[in-house]
């Protein structure tokens, strides 16, 4: 194996490097672990709110799951569904409406748009 030399310098610097970029990789890992633990739980509220077919279920949490920035979709779709007038009490909507909607949702959470 050859040797490499290092100045003073460099070492202190590669040092210096690792003890800045070594929280943020901690961090990074710390909050990555937490989303993957918290998919699940999120995409079962989606099946007991009657938004995903439960069917779909573990197809959208290992698809959640490669690519969190999926979440950002979820929300954003979630989102265009509500409506102020909507929160708290009924609108008058029928079942088939709101069925409606809900296949309308998953169509698009499933990225069937």
């Amino acid at each position: 194996m050859a040797n490499v030399l290092y100045s003073t310098d460099k070492l202190r610097r590669i040092v210096a490097y690792v003890g800045q970029t070594q929280p943020v990789l901690e961090k990074l890992a710390a909050q990555e672990t937490e989303l993957k633990a918290r998919i699940p739980g999120v995409v079962d509220l989606l099946v007991k709110q009657g938004l995903l077919a439960s069917h779909l279920k573990a197809i959208k949490i290992a698809a959640l799951e490669k690519n969190p920035v999926e979440i950002l979709d979820l929300l954003s779709k979630t989102a265009e569904l509500i409506v102020p007038k909507s929160l708290g009490k009924g609108d008058g909507k029928s079942e088939e409406t709101i069925q409606k909607a809900a296949d309308v949702f998953e169509n698009r959470l499933m990225g069937n748009k």
